[in-house]
């Protein structure tokens, strides 16, 4: 079994090891393809596809379940599905992203959710500040944590990374409806509602806290300036928790998990998905089955979940089986009225990608006005395209 991946963070590696174990002990033989990025990992995925020297299993994006739908690449999961039982096993909401008309083409594996932030805990203490439950508040303190030496906030320069610090700024100052109506109807005119006006000014606020360009390349090294107190917050999935495990640090003393400020009430749910591309080969076809089948064991479920800071895809697991950030955010999750789903899982991919371009283009350009950004959202939206 060759698995086509891109989790090459500390705590990725480590929740992978599980994984990767786990199939051997159960007869399987484990090999990896690891590329720095998806897309570098989806092009030469899709490369030894159309080459006949296909991976046994990659990671599938929710962006591209219509176009690997489509091409016919990866296989139908529905007979799997039902001798593993997956209904029975996995909540309800996950099994209808993975689905190419109507048929399930990839297998959910674990569940994130966006809606974190990471604090220092010892720079708060330290500076006897209040941890910020508002972006005004925040910003009032940003220059105490500047003059204090410490960058304010902790953000890649990857823009997939601005993309989900905007996100979490429509879900808390927007409120869910208005996010709704931008990252699931691509409603234009939404960028004339007050409550999104406020976003795009407070995205043109932080702005000017943002970290040198190549000061934080990728988001784990965002993480790790969190984690060595030369950074005060960072806005990043709960999969960052994996990054403060690794390292040993500790909840409350060391750093904490809260909420992203104004947004505590939602959950915005990312989904970490497995494909398995179309084989004649028995032996391939065996070890899909044996993978697909290892990755639903309930130990090996929590087991990665703890490693990766994520939540498990299994609805048997309990607030108890988690640490606390993950036991924090399960009620979120199973109530339906405060679970969105992140762009990746709603958007046209034309769409999306042309939107995270605007927001990085305005992150990393001081000169480019809110009303610049508003009308680049706009041609964006006016892409909008069949996501069947």
């Amino acid at each position: 079994m060759d698995f086509a991946h891109y989790w090459i963070s500390p705590s990725e590696r480590a929740s992978l090891d599980q994984v990767a174990q786990r199939f051997r002990a159960a007869g399987g033989r484990w090999t990896e393809s690891v590329s720095q990025d998806y897309e570098f990992m989806k092009r030469d995925a899709v490369m030894r596809i159309a080459t006949g020297f296909a991976p046994g299993a990659m990671w599938l994006g929710g962006e591209d379940i219509a176009h690997i739908g489509a091409l016919g690449l990866v296989k139908a999961m529905d007979a799997q599905a039902t001798q593993d039982r997956w209904p029975a096993l996995m909540h309800d909401f996950l099994l209808q992203p993975p689905r190419y008309r109507g048929t399930l083409i990839a297998q959910p594996v674990t569940l994130h959710n966006e809606n974190w932030a990471w604090f220092n805990a010892r720079i708060y203490r330290r500076l006897k500040l209040p941890l910020p439950t508002t972006w005004d508040e925040f910003l009032a303190q940003a220059p105490k944590l500047k003059a204090a030496g410490v960058n304010p906030l902790a953000i890649s320069d990857q823009a997939w990374n601005v993309r989900l610090l905007f996100t979490t700024l429509v879900a808390g100052a927007g409120g869910p409806a208005i996010y709704k109506r931008l990252f699931v109807n691509e409603d234009a005119s939404v960028l004339d509602e007050a409550r999104m006006q406020r976003v795009l000014r407070l995205l043109a606020e932080l702005r000017q806290w943002r970290p040198a360009s190549g000061q934080m390349r990728t988001w784990d090294q965002a993480t790790q300036q969190v984690i060595k107190g030369r950074a005060a917050m960072q806005v990043m999935g709960d999969w960052a928790k994996g990054e403060f495990k690794v390292v040993g640090v500790k909840p409350g003393m060391d750093y904490i998990c809260a909420p992203v400020p104004e947004a505590g009430g939602s959950f915005i749910m990312a989904l970490d998905m497995v494909a398995y591309p179309v084989s004649s080969q028995s032996v391939t076809e065996a070890g899909q089955g044996l993978l697909a089948k290892t990755w639903l064991d309930r130990d090996l479920q929590l087991a990665f979940a703890r490693k990766k800071g994520s939540l498990p895809v299994r609805k048997d697991i309990r607030a108890e089986d988690l640490d606390a950030c993950a036991a924090d955010s399960l009620p979120r999750l199973l109530d339906a009225s405060r679970r969105l789903s992140a762009p990746r899982l709603t958007m046209s991919e034309p769409v999306r990608t042309e939107l995270q371009a605007a927001l990085a283009a305005f992150w990393v350009s001081p000169q480019m006005s809110v009303e610049d950004l508003a009308q680049r959202m706009r041609r964006a939206l006016s892409r909008r395209s069949d996501k069947s």
